[in-house]
């Protein structure tokens, strides 16, 4: 993705100055003929003179439109480069990163290093499938959605958002302890709170993990996500 934007942006520039060197040439070769009266009036005395400098001109004019085109569809291009990438990193319901972006992220934090501190809360709806069942799908959706909106509001400012599955969402902290997670788990229940005050008909209710690394020592992020997914089966905390 980032190759392409690199690719796209010194396409970008390099039309822009092939624009700007082509209004230069134009400007400058009108202005000359046309401050110079003796260079004007030989050329305008010989029609071979004559016609090359309209078929220049007229080469400058199209050359002109041409980059104007390219410029245009430049831009469409990376608009659709921009949507695909969209679609492929992104929840498509929810436009939260999606499993493979969280596969991303577990793959950049693999090393002993980068993981020795690292945090994650593990959440799901847990009235979800009571919802699906007693209302409809799409109530279900909605609730996800808006899950997922307060979610992204306040676990942001935390680190990296995602959904790894369906009914599966992740709050990776870099650099985490025991009051970063409450600070955030603070805060994301009072706006649930706030939801379900408004919404009474579909209330969230979250069963939720976390776990430190500095508790378990996994030199693997993917060994790190497999204990906390492992700690949320042998029994989960109800947020709400």
């Amino acid at each position: 993705m980032k190759s392409r934007n690199s690719l796209f942006r010194n396409i970008r520039i390099y039309k822009l100055i092939l624009l700007y060197i082509t209004i230069t040439l134009f400007l400058v070769s009108f202005l000359v003929l046309y401050l110079n009266r003796d260079l004007r009036n030989y050329v305008y005395s010989d029609s071979r003179l004559t016609f090359l400098c309209v078929l220049l001109w007229i080469s400058f004019i199209l050359e002109f439109s041409h980059t104007l085109l390219d410029l245009t569809r430049l831009k469409t291009l990376a608009e659709a480069d921009h949507d695909l990438n969209r679609l492929a990193y992104l929840d498509r319901l929810t436009g939260i990163p999606n499993r493979y972006s969280c596969d991303l992220i577990f793959g950049q934090f693999n090393t002993p290093e980068k993981v020795a501190h690292m945090g994650c809360i593990l959440m799901s709806i847990s009235n979800l499938r009571e919802i699906n069942e007693t209302r409809t799908h799409e109530t279900g959706d909605h609730l996800i959605t808006d899950f997922c909106t307060i979610l992204e509001s306040v676990g942001t400012d935390y680190g990296f958002v995602g959904r790894n599955s369906g009914n599966e969402f992740l709050l990776i902290i870099d650099q985490c302890n025991d009051q970063k997670i409450q600070d955030f788990l603070n805060a994301f229940t009072v706006r649930i709170r706030n939801h379900n005050v408004l919404d009474p008909q579909a209330p969230i209710h979250v069963s939720y993990t976390c776990l430190l690394n500095d508790q378990v020592h996994a030199e693997k992020f993917f060994e790190f996500i497999t204990r906390t997914y492992a700690k949320f089966h042998e029994g989960s905390l109800e947020l709400i």
